[in-house]
């Protein structure tokens, strides 16, 4: 307690009153902890509701005042049943330490921050969140706060019957496709045929429940194509994969020419088709499959080339003519003539003969008693000897190739 402290602070507030009231509630001043009195009473605050996208690094603010020299924080959410704990007196649970941790700021008499940090936010993080501050004087006092968080999924694309499309769907059946979607906010829809938006209740298309079913009519043809979904909401646009409307039919056949020798059989059906049939000018062609590789008899020529494809459902032509583009002729490899062979034939002999005759010569004169020489030195001069004559070996038939040449130039000229 501490009475002159007191009874200071009410005498400066109070002195418009009587001598009689400012005694009284001086007396009951005196009985009241000076920090309870000096300080106030502890306040928590927090936002209602706080708004993160998925991924971000999120922040929970609480705050108090006044700061304490002696302040617990502790931060809690719902579960399945009631609350689970997530820091407990300034001391983060294990299961959340790796992205929950406590950020506190503040100790002024104005007041502080108990922060909870999320990083990274995620989906499963929307819930309501509870701040509560621990005092000695006061006790406890709690903030609330709901967590919103944003997000947004690639959506997929779901046919059914399931079976149906396996197997194909017959002309005039019906089908609905799903575009299964997750996001936060609800995401909008859009959906595409081909690339193409589709609009509502055209034609035979009908969407519904929000968008998400694309119910298709009295199947035709013309159905037979990719159908795909996107969803947007705040946090952007997401597209899905395609998925195939089968529908049965025969092949539809179209001629196509590759280039050079190949020939492609391009045939649309479902199912596909299991055998492909060649003809050229009439007559039938063997293929591998929906190629065929034309002979070499047809390089250059323009042909009528004609295919057939066929399914469960029937067979599908066509036929077109083709102009192949001829092989390229390979240029031809020069060849050594007669002359030239010869040549270096009668070189080679030739040099042979030389370098027997530059041995010969230096074996006579190391015999030669007038110009005695080391035996190292005798050998330099017929290790170089050697080497000369095979320079003008390798060469001759080099000046011989030249010849040869420049013969033919001026047999060209002429």
């Amino acid at each position: 307690m501490t009475i002159f402290f007191l009874h200071f602070q009410f005498f400066c507030y109070f002195t418009m009153f009587s001598k009689f009231v400012l005694v009284e509630l001086a007396l009951v001043l005196c009985i009241v902890p000076r920090s309870m009195y000096c300080a106030g009473k502890l306040v928590v605050k927090t936002d209602s509701s706080e708004t993160f996208t998925e991924g971000v690094k999120a922040t929970l603010t609480c705050t108090f005042s006044p700061a304490q020299a002696e302040v617990d924080i502790s931060w809690y959410r719902t579960a399945e049943i009631g609350f689970e704990s997530i820091i407990e007196r300034d001391v983060v649970e294990e299961e959340y330490r790796e992205r929950f941790s406590l950020e506190y700021k503040g100790t002024s008499q104005r007041g502080g921050n108990g922060n909870l940090l999320i990083d990274p936010v995620r989906r499963e993080d929307k819930r309501k969140y509870s701040c509560r501050i621990y005092n000695k004087e006061d006790g406890t006092e709690d903030g609330n706060v709901d967590l919103d968080v944003q997000w947004l999924s690639a959506p997929t694309v779901s046919l059914t019957p399931e079976d149906k499309n396996r197997n194909g769907f017959s002309r005039g059946e019906n089908a609905t496709l799903t575009c299964n979607h997750d996001g936060n906010p609800m995401p909008d829809i859009i959906w595409y045929k081909n690339n193409e938006t589709i609009e509502n209740d055209i034609d035979r298309y009908m969407l519904h429940n929000n968008r998400t079913l694309l119910t298709i009519t009295n199947i035709t043809l013309e159905d037979h194509d990719v159908f795909n979904c996107s969803t947007t909401n705040v946090v952007g646009t997401k597209f899905s994969n395609g998925v195939n409307l089968n529908v049965k039919h025969k092949p539809i056949v179209n001629v196509v020419y590759e280039g050079v020798d190949k020939i492609r059989c391009n045939a649309s059906a479902y199912p596909l088709p299991y055998t492909y049939t060649f003809a050229v000018d009439g007559e039938p062609q063997s293929g591998e499959d929906d190629i065929l590789t034309l002979n070499d008899e047809y390089s250059g020529a323009c042909v009528n080339v004609s295919c057939q494809a066929t399914n469960i459902e029937g067979g599908g032509w066509d036929e077109e003519e083709i102009c192949l583009i001829g092989k390229p002729t390979p240029e031809p490899v020069e060849k050594l003539k007669g002359g030239v062979i010869a040549g270096i034939v009668i070189g080679c002999i030739v040099g042979l003969c030389l370098i027997l005759l530059a041995l010969l010569f230096a074996w006579k004169k190391s015999k030669s008693p007038s110009a005695p020489k080391s035996s190292a030195t005798k050998k330099l001069v017929l290790f170089q000897s050697l080497l000369f004559l095979l320079e003008d070996l390798l060469a001759f038939p080099q000046l011989v190739c030249s010849f040869d040449k420049n013969i033919n130039r001026t047999s060209k000229r002429r």
